[in-house]
């Protein structure tokens, strides 16, 4: 008799929790040869392991989420499962590396910093041609061998190693908006002169004077429905070498919603040619909140660069999206909770663009699109909401923190909104949400 659609569900299911069961069990990762075993043993197919791809990558985009909210633990959590489900998939192993060590560089634990190492080790076994992880690997071992390292050197280490693979300042918690731009102090000599337009450090004898820190200009080659603001184009240059930051908004005109965009970012010279290889640019991705007809979308992130940059070309890369309803059902206002002493300053709504509960293996997924409005006076900096999962009775039965506005795009001032989304897996008995406020600034 072949087997029901429900009792392979079951069978992948039992395999599904073996596996992380074990994980949890052992703090390490199964061998593949311990994979096949657990296979054979609860009769797990090679289309059923189509199934466990599915949960993998349900994982992965989890902790791709949280990782891009800064909530480290989450994200290290959700991509320890993805890398037990799929312990060959190089792109969750490199982005559990990336987790490991964006911990590491907000708490300094050499734990975090070993395992980020070995993750980019056994990446590059698998795929010895995988350039994220050459990247990451290196600003990891400078790390290492710098143990008084301060953490904003750290900081550039990451930002400028592994840009090619997506982690810039987006790795970074909220900053302190009045404190000056990431310096490498560190590489610039001491008696080189402050006066703009001085001659570098080191620079060759005869050759023409480079600006300390410069304002570039900023070219939009965009597509029809997309408007793009540069809120900071800032260039700094040093005796050895050379960072550039663009803190930017993209506001969706048109009559499409957006679900992911990149960009490309390619520094020019003087006479308008390029310097160097373009970056990517990821403004808006796939697990984040759809873009509406009127939103706007922000990021900030640091690239390497050369004193040869004069300007910047933005282009679009890739862009995904889908006609616009007529009309959208209106906002169902949520409640915000308040710690006491923060409320009386700030002036924040919360509306509910849609949300749902999808079954998962041992867990149900909440999916939840948010909008937040500041219709208040003062500029937010830096926000972090706390979704609470209650059951019938108003007990919490799990968690999830977000950070909604934050040092990757800019502040949010009064008057205008910004999404959000919340994603979390909650176990069985889940009846409302609560939302409330964290951390602001």
């Amino acid at each position: 008799m072949e087997p029901t659609s429900e009792s392979k569900t079951d069978t992948v299911r039992s395999y599904v929790e073996r596996v992380l069961e074990l994980q949890a069990r052992r703090r390490a990762q199964l061998s593949e040869g311990e994979l096949r075993e657990i296979a054979s043993e609860l009769g797990v197919g090679d289309a059923d392991l189509v199934e466990v791809e599915s949960a993998a990558a349900e994982a992965y985009t989890r902790g791709q989420g949280h990782l891009r909210y800064c909530n480290y633990g989450d994200a290290i959590r959700e991509l320890e499962d993805a890398c037990s489900l799929a312990p060959r998939n190089v792109e969750h192993l490199h982005a559990l590396a990336q987790a490991h060590a964006a911990r590491y560089r907000q708490s300094d634990e050499e734990s975090d910093l070993t395992t980020a190492i070995a993750l980019c080790n056994r990446t590059l076994a698998i795929s010895a041609t995988h350039e994220p992880s050459f990247g990451l690997l290196a600003g990891l071992k400078k790390s290492q061998a710098k143990p008084g390292l301060t953490k904003k050197g750290w900081l550039l280490i990451a930002g400028v190693a592994v840009a090619g693979g997506g982690i810039a300042l987006a790795m970074a918690p909220p900053r302190d908006e009045h404190a000056p731009p990431p310096s490498h102090a560190a590489s610039v000599a001491e008696d080189a002169s402050d006066e703009p337009g001085a001659p570098l450090a080191g620079s060759p004898a005869g050759s023409p004077a480079v600006e300390k820190e410069l304002t570039l200009d900023v070219e939009w080659v965009g597509r029809e429905g997309l408007e793009f603001t540069a809120v900071q184009s800032q260039h700094n240059n040093y005796d050895d070498s050379s960072f550039y930051r663009l803190a930017a908004t993209v506001k969706n005109t048109g009559t499409t919603e957006v679900s992911e965009l990149k960009l490309k970012l390619q520094m020019l010279d003087a006479a308008g040619e390029p310097v160097g290889l373009p970056e990517s640019v990821e403004a808006i991705r796939s697990y984040e909140a759809m873009l509406r007809p009127g939103d706007t979308a922000g990021f900030d992130q640091l690239h390497r660069s050369s004193h040869e940059a004069a300007s910047v070309r933005m282009t679009v890369s890739k862009l995904d999206a889908q006609p616009a309803p007529k009309r959208y059902p209106d906002l169902v206002d949520v409640p915000l909770a308040w710690p006491d002493g923060l409320r009386p300053d700030w002036d924040l709504k919360v509306g509910e663009r849609s949300h749902r509960v999808s079954s998962g293996f041992s867990t149900s997924n909440f999916n939840g699109s948010f909008e937040l409005r500041n219709v208040g006076d003062r500029v937010v900096r830096g926000l972090k909401i706390r979704a609470n999962f209650l059951d019938a009775q108003g007990k919490q039965i799990a968690h999830d923190e977000t950070y909604v506005v934050t040092n990757q795009e800019p502040p949010l001032p009064g008057g205008q909104s910004r999404s959000f989304v919340v994603l979390e897996g909650i176990p069985e008995g889940y009846a409302s949400y609560q939302l409330q406020v964290v951390s602001i600034d």
